[in-house]
């Protein structure tokens, strides 16, 4: 049973005999380095100097580093900053008092970040001072201006040694009883994201989750790139359009996934004060892939779009064996001629086509022309439901925004700000939060039907902002619904009436009460389907008031709602009927909705 194993294994014997060779000699030369380091101690104590030469260390690091490729530079720095740490650590022992001891306890070492050097740089050097010494940090706070970190002293002479090693390293050390692990990360850190129009985000308030780094958004203008990675000192950064490709020449590494989609959404600041690049945007779709359950292996996917968004599309469906072509405006396969593609399984818009403020577009005008897609994928999450979207649900076709894409790489971002520590918040959890915060609950319903009273029962549990569309039109037009039907007709209440709900449907994360028409437009539709979904009301037609009501007055409600009726019920995403308290319609409203209160 073995020997299948020893075959396998048995090429490599040579090759572990030379690493075990390697070890021992490198073993030996870390021995002779801390006698050395043991006789430097010696000499600097007959002549009066300080055991810490910290610019003779620097300048042993650069030229240890220098010529290296990115990856052996790292491993090197971080062995040297131990070996460093270790030799003074032999220097520092004999001179400290063998009766000045530390008490048992937490402490808290704050150091300086100064001119020239990074946050991660000066925590790399102060957690090589702690390992050297066999020291676990408890904590570690990178922040802009000084890096705190918090490790527990034993009363003994390895703690001593530690507080003057700190010390030295320009560290102020005192005793600290406060718990550090109960923090949320990242406090101090300067992150954010990098992009040209940003008003539409919702990465700040994603990253406020994660952590407890600043998240600024940096609006910045082609021409002012350089200048945008000459001054801000940035630990952490994301990179939304247009610049996924255009940072790469300001970085001194790209990850292999970044290198291999050719763009980047994320940038980190090692300790060194280099840049790398990183593109967690791949992590983002295929989480959407995964959440979608379709099997895209052997199926032809079509990517609308050609930048930075597009190739990492393309490069994860391509990794998970689909056949991608990528569809440009003006390319051989363009938006004119798709239709060529007609056998597409698959259909990704990696464009800003049909994002907000511009919500109303899409980079497709007809799915038509593609009758045998199986999903449809839109890397936009605001709005909530693309023009795009609203097409293939026409069709029955299933799609997905990318608010998921965006939760997932935002986490996958965060935690390389965080060296790889975990963020405060996890996908599933994230997601729903934002998805529901940012959710419209609109009501529908016949005139009388109680929407207004609803819906600000609704907005009160929630804490949210009501917009009663029909209070919305009487402000604009400064005069009472009858009297707009009675001035202008029913036509130009009618187009006011669809500007307020455009308005009104962009907005996210408010409570709507339309009006007993509001649904009958098609733009009016789409527009509170965007970002919302739409509860009907009903209650016995007997029960309608008509009062002060043009269209109620105008004809009886039974013929009003069989006109409606295939609207109202077409379109509602949960029926409620509203015949007892207001509160009562409210709460089972925002039970279907899934809104906890």
């Amino acid at each position: 049973m073995n020997q299948p194993q020893q075959k396998i294994s048995a090429p490599l014997g040579d090759l572990r005999e030379r690493i075990d060779d390697i070890d021992g000699k490198l073993s030996a030369l870390i021995d002779e380095r801390m006698t050395v380091a043991d006789e430097v101690g010696a000499r600097k104590r007959r002549l009066g100097l300080a055991v810490h030469a910290l610019k003779r260390e620097e300048a042993l690091l650069a030229r240890i580093t220098s010529g290296r490729d990115p990856e052996t530079s790292h491993v090197l720095h971080s062995v040297y900053e131990v070996l460093i740490a270790g030799s003074r650590r032999q220097q520092l022992s004999p001179i400290l008092a063998e009766d000045d001891l530390p008490e048992k306890g937490n402490y808290e070492a704050r150091l300086p970040v100064l001119p020239g050097e990074s946050p991660r740089s000066v925590t790399a050097k102060a957690l090589a001072a702690l390992l050297a010494g066999g020291f676990v940090p408890e904590a570690v706070i990178p922040g802009g201006d000084a890096v705190s970190i918090t490790f527990r002293s034993e009363g003994d002479k390895a703690s001593q040694i530690l507080i003057a090693d700190l010390i030295g390293l320009g560290a102020t050390v005192v005793r600290s009883e406060i718990r550090h692990k109960a923090l949320r990360p990242g406090a101090g850190l300067l992150c954010g994201l990098l992009g040209r129009t940003l008003s539409h985000t919702l990465s700040p308030a994603i990253h406020k989750e994660l952590a407890a780094y600043a998240y600024k958004c940096f609006e910045v203008e082609p021409d002012r790139l350089d200048k945008f990675f000459a001054a801000v000192p940035f630990d952490g950064l994301n990179v939304t359009i247009p610049y996924k490709e255009a940072v790469i020449p300001f970085l001194a590494r790209l990850t292999d996934r970044a290198e291999k989609v050719g763009a980047v959404n994320t940038i980190i600041r090692e300790a060194d004060g280099s840049l790398t690049g990183d593109n967690t945007d791949y992590a983002g779709f295929e989480a959407m892939i995964a959440a979608s359950g379709i099997d895209v292996k052997g199926k032809k996917a079509l990517i609308l779009g050609t930048g930075g968004a597009a190739k990492c599309v393309f490069s994860v469906l391509r990794d998970m064996g689909a056949n991608p072509k990528m569809v440009s405006r003006t390319g051989e396969l363009n938006y004119g001629n798709i239709g060529r593609e007609s056998d597409a399984a698959i259909l990704v818009n990696a464009t800003p086509v049909g994002m907000y403020p511009r919500a109303g577009a899409a980079p497709v005008e007809n799915l038509a022309s593609l009758p045998h897609l199986e999903f449809v994928f839109d890397l936009i999450y605001n709005p909530a439901k693309t023009k795009l979207m609203l097409e293939a649900d026409a069709r029955g076709i299933p799609n997905m925004n990318g608010l998921l894409m965006l939760v997932v790489q935002a986490i996958e971002a965060s935690r390389r700000f965080l060296w790889n520590r975990e963020p405060a918040a996890n996908t599933a959890g994230l997601f729903r939060k934002l998805a529901l915060e940012n959710e419209n609950i609109v009501l529908s319903g016949m005139p009388g039907s109680g929407k207004s009273t609803v819906g600000r029962a609704i907005a009160s549990a929630l804490g949210r902002e009501f917009i009663d569309l029909d209070d919305a039109i009487e402000a604009a037009a400064d005069c009472s619904i009858p009297e707009i039907f009675a001035r202008d007709g029913e036509k130009a209440f009618r187009d006011l009436e669809t500007h307020i709900t455009q308005l009104a449907g962009a907005r996210r994360g408010v409570v709507i009460a339309t009006g007993g028409g509001t649904l009958l437009r098609e733009k009016n539709r789409e527009a509170l389907k965007q970002n919302g979904r739409i509860a009907l009301l009903t209650r016995p037609l007997s029960d309608l008031p008509v009062a002060g009501r043009p269209v109620s007055l105008s004809k009886p409600l039974t013929q009003i709602w069989e006109e409606r009726k295939a609207i109202y019920l077409g379109n509602a995403d949960v029926t409620i009927e509203n015949t007892g308290a207001p509160e009562d319609a409210a709460a089972a409203i925002l039970r279907a909705f899934g809104q906890n209160i």
